[in-house]
């Protein structure tokens, strides 16, 4: 038994990826008993896609974009997630390591041993940088295969939709011609303005109807004399299309006919030969007798079912409820859709340029956004089967094929400048005062506090939450037998929840031994500077400290820290608590 999903398989001494399929059946037909489909391609090849094509630059940009998670199962789903957790810790490690680095430096540690400490520190933080771009990498090498993958699904299943219309309406066409050689039907309606047309016509009827009883893809069919007067139908329900004239072009068009291979069919249009005059293909060939045109057969293709069922033949299995098939004119006007958006007669969802210029048989894969949903879209133009429409020139009568597999949704537009974070500016030399600062992002800015006041930052811990506390009090925390209040900064400062409520917790102690700890967004640098370089910001009573020309983020924010102790309801113990900020 071959392995239905993609397994590793050894062939003739080599690896293969390996899929197969069972039949899934056309309307109700298996197929004979038994038999799978198999793909083998070589596992050195088989994750190339993306380079072969030339678009790797093109999927990382539009992988940026989106939000494909829906793209991995769970396993998969991980890995980011997983990535950056390892890399939060590494960060607090570092942050926690320069915190101590830089006490003991204040406490009188040789100068050499917090050196040679910042300096170790610094080169795993290096390191630490290293094995996030690898992780980085990995992400989005692996998210580009999956976006190529859903990209090749869309246009292959494209081309198979557009080669299974082409190949059901070239039956359709050898069927008109094939009922046209009908002798019982080309004596019926020779028999047409003689004595014996009633009973003649009755015999066309019967026939009609036993043929329309085995070939249940066609609504109605009916044959008419030279004057398009209808003779007989196929369907006693709809016996009172008998006697009426038929105008439409296609009518004429049949009757001109001598070749007993050639037919015409007729624009996707409404007519009323089909049902609530919905609109569908009719194709018709003239009936000859003893060498003369007797009168024509017309066929109505039961479009709107016979249509979907192609299209949900051409919809991969596992693509969902979100994933949508369409056939499409050249004009951009909808012929059958699996979407109830876009019913037949509509415009299609797609520029119009992109299928005007489209020859026949050839197909081309895009991206589509519809209501904030980005598509992988598979686009291929019909090309006839045999002498079905093989080889006419591009008409209006053109169909192509439009797959949509969804991506994901559009993410929120960002700025396209790198973020580098805040790089501290170089402290000034030979300082007379110097100032510790822990640097910390909330909100997407970066605010710092004194070094001299934080213990340490704690991995997320859990938290026992306060009835009726103000909104930025969520809740206390345990550190070393306390119990701590705790701030989160998005709330305190910009009132606003923030985007990352599993952020690290800082703790903090002031001069009086009370601890608070603080929820921030993402840590930043430990760096020390000169006291001069922490600028005072008019009206405020925080301080603005510039940083380095190579950093993204210009501005990092000094605050007070008896503004935080302010929010629980500490009052600052007189002037002690400002001493770890220099005057102005």
């Amino acid at each position: 038994m071959l392995p239905l999903k993609g397994e590793r398989l050894c062939f003739a001494g080599r690896d293969y990826l390996c899929a197969s399929a069972a039949a899934s059946g056309y309307e109700g037909y298996m197929g004979p008993p038994g038999w799978q489909a198999c793909v083998l391609t070589p596992v050195e090849w088989a994750f190339d896609a993306a380079e072969a094509h030339g678009s790797g630059d093109e999927l990382r940009r539009l992988g940026a974009t989106l939000d494909t998670s829906q793209l991995f199962d769970a396993e998969l789903q991980g890995i980011p997630l997983e990535a950056r957790r390892i890399q939060r810790n590494l960060s607090r490690t570092l942050w926690n390591g320069k915190l101590r680095s830089h006490a003991r430096a204040a406490g009188g540690l040789a100068e050499g041993g917090a050196g040679f400490a910042t300096t170790l520190l610094n080169e795993v933080q290096r390191t630490g940088g290293q094995l996030r771009e690898v992780f980085e990498q990995a992400i989005a090498q692996l998210q580009n295969h999956a976006l190529e993958a859903v990209f090749d699904a869309a246009l292959f299943q494209a081309r198979l939709a557009i080669d299974i219309m082409d190949r059901n309406l070239y039956e359709r066409a050898n069927d008109c011609r094939w009922w046209a050689l009908d002798v019982r039907l080309q004596r019926a309606l020779a028999a047409q303005g003689t004595v014996q047309a009633q009973a003649a016509a009755v015999e066309a009827q019967r026939v009609l109807q036993h043929i329309n009883g085995l070939y249940t893809v066609y609504s109605l069919l009916l044959v008419f004399d030279p004057q398009g007067r209808v003779v007989a139908v196929s369907d006693p329900a709809q016996a009172d299309h008998v006697g009426k004239q038929l105008d439409a072009g296609w009518v004429s068009a049949a009757l001109a006919l001598r070749d007993p291979e050639r037919y015409v069919v007729s624009r996707h249009e409404p007519s009323p030969l089909y049902a609530a005059a919905e609109p569908t293909c009719i194709y018709a060939t003239s009936l000859q007798h003893e060498g003369q045109v007797v009168g024509g057969i017309a066929i109505v293709f039961d479009g709107a079912p016979q249509f979907a069922a192609m299209l949900k033949d051409a919809l991969p299995a596992a693509a969902g409820e979100a994933a949508a098939g369409l056939f499409v004119g050249r004009d951009g006007r909808v012929v059958a859709s699996s979407d109830p958006r876009w019913p037949a007669g509509t415009a299609a969802p797609l520029p119009a340029a992109s299928l005007a210029t489209l020859a026949a048989g050839q197909s081309l894969r895009t991206e589509l956004e519809v209501d904030g949903m980005v598509y992988a879209a598979g686009i291929a133009m019909s090309q006839g089967y045999r002498e079905y429409r093989q080889g006419e020139p591009a008409s209006s009568a053109d169909v192509a094929a439009v797959l949509l597999l969804p991506l994901g949704p559009r993410l929120a537009a960002q700025d396209a400048t790198v973020d580098t974070g805040f790089v501290p500016p170089p402290a000034q030399a030979a300082a007379a005062e110097m100032l510790d600062i822990a640097a910390f992002s909330v909100a997407g800015q970066w605010l710092g506090l004194p070094a001299a006041q934080l213990v340490e930052a704690v991995e997320q811990p859990r938290l026992t939450a306060l009835p009726n506390a103000p909104r930025a009090l969520v809740g206390m925390l345990q550190h070393e037998g306390r119990m701590l209040p705790v701030l989160d900064l998005n709330l305190a400062l910009y009132n606003h929840a923030g985007d990352t409520p599993d952020g690290p917790i800082i703790i903090c102690r002031n001069d009086s031994g009370q601890g608070l700890a603080v929820r921030v967004d993402e840590l930043g640098p430990v760096f020390s500077i000169a006291a001069a370089q922490a600028l005072p910001s008019p009206g405020m009573r925080a301080r603005l400290v510039r940083g380095a020309e190579s950093s993204s983020q210009r501005m990092l924010t000094l605050l007070p820290p008896e503004d935080l102790w302010a929010h629980i309801g500490v009052a600052p113990p007189g002037q002690a608590a400002l001493a770890a900020l220099p005057p102005p």
